[in-house]
């Protein structure tokens, strides 16, 4: 009886050796097949990605978005993910950012003062998240949500009206009558604008555009009525088309200007008279002109006739 239950108890302990010998074998020297192998790199991408969630400012924001975007480019551009995963972690980086990057700007260009190098910084911002391409070359954009989408689109539409507006405020030259119409139109419309509104010193500009535009038209006369004194340097005919160019836009000027410009600051009479004065200098300059012609020529043939002859 003690001889078999010492058989039992050894056959017992063998198993239990050969067993966890198996194990091991199984476990160790041969890991389980049945556990796929994890990613580190999509797991490190993944970790990049989200810690955009984290970001409590616009600054750290932007930092962490360039950062997800290049290692994102350089775990693609090296097959260290696969192609589902980054175009999947592409849309994600958008959905992440364009919401908070989109409320930071709408709020900036709603202050009393930003100028183009907010709208560059913005615009250049913009210009990151469209270039975000997925492996069909596709706008990650395209494949975001479509609120997302609106997001993004609501802050070009604003940046596009506010770098007109500075464009068109920082100019104010006279260009001709009907373009300086249009522009000054535009100025009102800009300067009525709510998205705009906010801007103190672009307000003031735009408010001042019909003054500056004004200014420059009758500062365009004063020039006009100079080239008018350079009549010697002119043929007949170009002088005419001078004079009557300048004729006209003086007319423009002392007809509309009150009306136009909401205002007329310089009386133009006196211009008008001298440019009459210039014309009247100017037309017997020209009518003497073939009698100074005449009298050079035959001062220049006496001359020839004298050096081949007489001296």
């Amino acid at each position: 009886m003690k001889t078999f239950l010492k058989f039992i108890l050894l056959l017992a302990a063998v198993f239990m050796v050969a067993g966890s010998l198996l194990f091991f074998a199984k476990t160790r020297m041969e890991p389980p097949t049945s556990l796929e192998d994890e990613n580190l790199h999509e797991k490190k991408a993944r970790a990049c990605v989200e810690s955009m969630s984290e970001a409590n400012n616009m600054k750290t924001l932007n930092k962490r978005f360039y950062a997800a975007r290049q290692l994102l480019g350089f775990l693609g551009d090296n097959k260290l993910i696969s192609t589902e995963v980054a175009d999947q972690l592409m849309v994600e980086m958008v959905e992440k950012y364009v919401p908070e990057f989109a409320d930071h700007s709408l709020r900036r260009l709603g202050e009393t003062q930003w100028d183009d190098k907010d709208l560059k910084e913005i615009s250049s911002l913009m210009a990151a998240v469209k270039g975000l391409k997925t492996s069909d070359k596709k706008q990650a954009m395209e494949k975001a949500s479509r609120n997302t989408g609106e997001q993004l689109g609501n802050v070009e539409y604003v940046v596009g009206v506010c770098d007109s507006a500075l464009v068109l405020a920082k100019g104010g030259k006279y260009t001709g009558w009907q373009n300086a119409k249009k522009r000054m139109a535009r100025a009102d419309r800009f300067a009525r604008h709510p998205i705009l509104r906010n801007n103190r010193h672009l307000m003031e500009r735009l408010d001042s555009f019909k003054m500056r535009v004004e200014e420059s038209h009758y500062d365009s006369l004063v020039n006009a009525a100079r080239q008018l004194d350079n009549y010697a340097d002119y043929s007949k005919e170009r002088f005419d088309n001078i004079y009557n160019n300048f004729n006209q836009e003086l007319a423009h000027y002392a007809d509309s200007a009150a009306v136009v410009y909401g205002r007329k600051s310089h009386d133009v009479s006196t211009l008008k008279r001298n440019a009459m004065e210039t014309k009247i200098e100017a037309e017997g300059y020209f009518f003497y002109e073939p009698v100074r012609e005449g009298i050079e020529d035959i001062y220049n043939v006496g001359k020839q006739i004298y050096h081949e002859y007489i001296k």
